[in-house]
């Protein structure tokens, strides 16, 4: 199963220590860029840029269809 994360999701998995639940659900977790920069470059400081950087079963993705994410 594919699971597209936002930003509030990741950081709030981080926040309890549970962010490897994703890993251990067996799910391909797919982020945007957006998604990626919003948690992982502005987000030090905060809970959730260390364990998204380091967590490689992460796949970073640039979004190429603008009106799925219009839609949303």
């Amino acid at each position: 199963m594919k699971v597209v994360c936002d930003a509030s999701t990741l950081i709030a998995l981080a926040r309890i220590g549970h962010l490897e639940t994703l890993e251990r659900a067996r799910v391909q977790v797919v982020i945007p860029l957006t998604v990626y920069e919003e948690v992982v470059i502005r987000g030090e400081g905060n809970p959730g840029p260390t364990e998204v950087s380091e967590a490689l079963w992460v796949e970073t993705r640039e979004v190429t269809d603008r009106s799925v994410v219009a839609r949303c």
